[in-house]
C-alpha cells in the first residue's frame, strides 16, 4: 500500500535492490566498443609483432607476442584507453594541421602507413608523415610523426627525463618506424590527458638502436 500524502513515502519502507546502473550502463558500452573493435580488425591476421612492442622491457612478452601466443581479451578500461587514444590523436592532428604542418596520415590507397619485415612477423602502423611545416631548427621534413596520450604521471617522466630513458619503448618504436621509413628524425608529441598539456621533441634516427 502507497501513502500519497507529500513526503510520507510508502507505507512498506524504502525498496532496496542491489542494482548499480553504472555498471550496467559500462557493461553495454563495453560490450560495444568489443563489437567496434572486432569490426575493425575483421579479416586481419594479428600473427605479427608490432614495431609498437619491440621494444618492450619484458623479453618474455615479446617471445609470446612473436610466436603468436593467445591473449586474454581486452579489458573494458582498456577498451575505453584505445578508443581515447584515437580521439587524442585526432585532435592534435587537426591542431598541427590548423598551425601550418603538412601531414599525411594515409598512402595513395587511404590506408594507413605500414611496415613489414622479417617476412610479415613484424608489422608497424606509423601516426603519420610530416612533409613540410613551420622551420623548427631542429627538425628537418619529411619526419616521422608519432603522438601519445597519457597520463600526468608518464607525461611529466618523459618532459623531466626524455622519451629514451622514460618510455623507452615508445623511443624503439620510434626508431623502428624510422628506419623502415628511411626518415631521419621524428616530431614526437604527448598530451597530457589530465592537464592538456602538449608536450613536443625531435627525436634522431639512430641506426644501432633500431637495429638493436
Amino acid at each position: 500500500m502507497i501513502n500519497l500524502n507529500h513526503g510520507s513515502g510508502s507505507l512498506t519502507g524504502e525498496a532496496t535492490v542491489d542494482f548499480s546502473v553504472s555498471d550496467f550502463v559500462n557493461r553495454h558500452i563495453n560490450e560495444a566498443l568489443a563489437r567496434r573493435r572486432a569490426e575493425r580488425l575483421a579479416g586481419e591476421d594479428r600473427n605479427y609483432l608490432g614495431m609498437s612492442e619491440i621494444g618492450d622491457k619484458c623479453m618474455r612478452r615479446v617471445y609470446y607476442n612473436t610466436i603468436g601466443v593467445p591473449r586474454p581479451p581486452f579489458t573494458g578500461e582498456r577498451l575505453r584507453q584505445f578508443e581515447m587514444g584515437l580521439y587524442f590523436e585526432k585532435m592534435v592532428y587537426e591542431w598541427l594541421i590548423d598551425s601550418g604542418f603538412v601531414i599525411r596520415t594515409k598512402n595513395s590507397r587511404g590506408e594507413q602507413f605500414e611496415f613489414t619485415d622479417a617476412g610479415g612477423r613484424i608489422k608497424g602502423h606509423i601516426d603519420g608523415v610530416i612533409l613540410d611545416g613551420p622551420q623548427i631548427p631542429s627538425l628537418m621534413y619529411p619526419a616521422l610523426w608519432e603522438n601519445k596520450a597519457l597520463k600526468a604521471k608518464f607525461w611529466n617522466a618523459i618532459v623531466k627525463h626524455g622519451l629514451d630513458k622514460a618510455e623507452p619503448q615508445y623511443h624503439a618504436q620510434c626508431q623502428q618506424y624510422m628506419a623502415h621509413g628511411q626518415l631521419i628524425n621524428t616530431l614526437f608529441t604527448t598530451i597530457n590527458k589530465d592537464t592538456a598539456e602538449i608536450y613536443h621533441c625531435v627525436i634522431p634516427l639512430s641506426i644501432s638502436n633500431a637495429q638493436k
